[in-house]
């Protein structure tokens, strides 16, 4: 079982976290404090995910886009309720 997430991400931030879904109704907003330079970014990410869901580093992977700050991350294990709700308590 896997689920793929629409990521929307600020970096720089003060400290990382969680902001919910955007207007859309499916992009998960989510603070991180790394720059988005040398993929520093990307990898605060995957560890943020990784801490706040409880779950092993290869469970997450960030399948498009390194570049942008919309992101796709596929997530191992976990139902789309389990990871919203485990997000919105981290």
């Amino acid at each position: 079982m896997s689920i793929r997430l629409q990521l929307r991400i600020v970096p720089n931030a003060a400290r990382a976290d969680y902001l919910g879904v955007m207007d859309d109704g499916t992009t998960h907003k989510l603070k991180l404090n790394a720059p988005p330079i040398d993929g520093k970014a990307n990898k605060a990410l995957l560890g943020y995910l990784v801490a706040a869901l409880g779950v092993p580093k290869d469970a997450v992977t960030l399948s498009s886009r390194q570049k942008s700050r919309n992101k796709t991350v596929t997530v191992q294990g976990l139902t789309e309720a389990e990871v919203i709700r485990l997000l919105a308590e981290s």
